[in-house]
Protein backbone atom coordinates (compact mmCIF):
# COMPACT_ATOMS: atom_id res chain seq x y z
CA UNK A 1 0.00 0.00 0.00
CA UNK A 2 1.37 3.38 -0.72
CA UNK A 3 0.63 6.24 1.08
CA UNK A 4 2.73 8.69 -0.26
CA UNK A 5 1.37 12.31 0.23
CA UNK A 6 -0.62 11.71 3.60
CA UNK A 7 -0.79 13.15 6.95
CA UNK A 8 1.15 10.63 9.64
CA UNK A 9 -1.51 11.78 11.71
CA UNK A 10 -4.43 10.16 10.22
CA UNK A 11 -3.17 7.09 9.97
CA UNK A 12 -5.23 4.03 12.11
CA UNK A 13 -5.78 0.32 12.15
CA UNK A 14 -8.87 0.32 10.40
CA UNK A 15 -7.07 2.29 6.99
CA UNK A 16 -3.80 0.10 7.81
CA UNK A 17 -5.03 -2.88 8.70
CA UNK A 18 -2.42 -5.59 8.08
CA UNK A 19 0.83 -5.20 9.71
CA UNK A 20 3.50 -3.16 8.11
CA UNK A 21 6.91 -4.81 7.49
CA UNK A 22 8.49 -1.86 5.87
CA UNK A 23 8.38 1.27 6.30
CA UNK A 24 9.60 4.15 4.63
CA UNK A 25 9.24 7.77 6.05
CA UNK A 26 10.28 11.33 4.38
CA UNK A 27 8.62 14.15 6.41
CA UNK A 28 8.21 17.71 5.33
CA UNK A 29 7.99 20.18 7.71
CA UNK A 30 8.13 17.91 10.96
CA UNK A 31 10.89 15.96 12.90
CA UNK A 32 10.96 12.23 13.11
CA UNK A 33 11.46 13.21 16.63
CA UNK A 34 7.90 14.37 16.65
CA UNK A 35 6.53 11.51 14.58
CA UNK A 36 8.06 8.15 16.24
CA UNK A 37 5.16 7.60 18.69
CA UNK A 38 2.80 8.29 15.91
CA UNK A 39 3.50 5.00 14.19
CA UNK A 40 1.85 3.37 16.86
CA UNK A 41 -1.34 4.11 15.36
CA UNK A 42 -0.86 0.68 12.74
CA UNK A 43 0.26 -2.22 13.46
CA UNK A 44 3.51 -2.97 12.85
CA UNK A 45 5.14 -6.66 12.19
CA UNK A 46 7.21 -7.86 14.72
CA UNK A 47 10.22 -7.81 13.24
CA UNK A 48 9.44 -4.74 10.56
CA UNK A 49 12.53 -2.55 8.69
CA UNK A 50 12.17 1.21 9.21
CA UNK A 51 14.16 3.59 6.65
CA UNK A 52 13.63 7.28 7.24
CA UNK A 53 15.13 10.23 5.46
CA UNK A 54 16.73 12.57 8.31
CA UNK A 55 16.43 16.16 7.83
CA UNK A 56 18.79 18.06 10.34
CA UNK A 57 17.05 21.49 9.99
CA UNK A 58 13.52 20.01 10.81
CA UNK A 59 15.11 17.70 13.91
CA UNK A 60 16.86 20.70 15.19
CA UNK A 61 14.08 23.42 14.06
CA UNK A 62 16.32 25.68 12.04
CA UNK A 63 15.36 27.86 9.68
CA UNK A 64 18.61 26.79 7.84
CA UNK A 65 20.24 23.25 6.80
CA UNK A 66 23.62 23.12 9.57
CA UNK A 67 26.89 24.01 8.39
CA UNK A 68 28.48 22.55 11.35
CA UNK A 69 28.90 18.15 10.90
CA UNK A 70 28.25 18.22 14.59
CA UNK A 71 24.88 19.88 14.57
CA UNK A 72 24.03 17.38 11.66
CA UNK A 73 25.33 14.10 13.72
CA UNK A 74 22.98 15.56 16.34
CA UNK A 75 19.80 15.55 14.49
CA UNK A 76 20.18 11.54 13.54
CA UNK A 77 21.19 11.07 17.30
CA UNK A 78 17.66 13.09 18.17
CA UNK A 79 15.89 10.92 15.09
CA UNK A 80 17.70 7.64 16.75
CA UNK A 81 17.10 8.08 19.92
CA UNK A 82 13.35 8.79 19.07
CA UNK A 83 12.52 5.66 17.40
CA UNK A 84 14.54 3.71 19.75
CA UNK A 85 12.44 4.97 22.47
CA UNK A 86 9.30 3.46 20.54
CA UNK A 87 11.01 0.51 20.33
CA UNK A 88 13.22 0.77 17.11
CA UNK A 89 16.54 -1.19 17.64
CA UNK A 90 19.55 -1.70 15.41
CA UNK A 91 20.27 1.76 14.14
CA UNK A 92 22.55 2.26 11.32
CA UNK A 93 22.78 5.77 9.60
CA UNK A 94 24.16 6.62 6.29
CA UNK A 95 24.99 10.04 4.38
CA UNK A 96 22.02 10.29 1.71
CA UNK A 97 23.66 10.20 -1.78
CA UNK A 98 21.36 12.76 -3.09
CA UNK A 99 21.27 16.31 -1.44
CA UNK A 100 17.96 18.00 -0.10
CA UNK A 101 16.58 21.05 -0.87
CA UNK A 102 19.34 24.16 -1.54
CA UNK A 103 21.91 20.99 -1.20
CA UNK A 104 21.19 20.09 2.45
CA UNK A 105 22.91 17.09 3.60
CA UNK A 106 20.63 14.79 4.71
CA UNK A 107 20.72 10.81 5.73
CA UNK A 108 19.13 7.78 5.72
CA UNK A 109 18.85 5.93 9.01
CA UNK A 110 17.84 1.95 8.89
CA UNK A 111 16.46 0.48 12.12
CA UNK A 112 14.41 -3.24 13.02
CA UNK A 113 11.06 -3.52 15.39
CA UNK A 114 12.26 -4.78 18.39
CA UNK A 115 9.97 -7.96 18.36
CA UNK A 116 7.48 -6.25 20.78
Amino acid sequence: MNLERTNLGVLTRILVPDPIEVVTIDLSYLSLAQAAPQLEAVAIAAAADLIALVKPMFELRLGHPPAEPGQRAKAVEIAVAAFEAAGWREPRSIQSPLPGRRGAIEYLIHLRRAGL
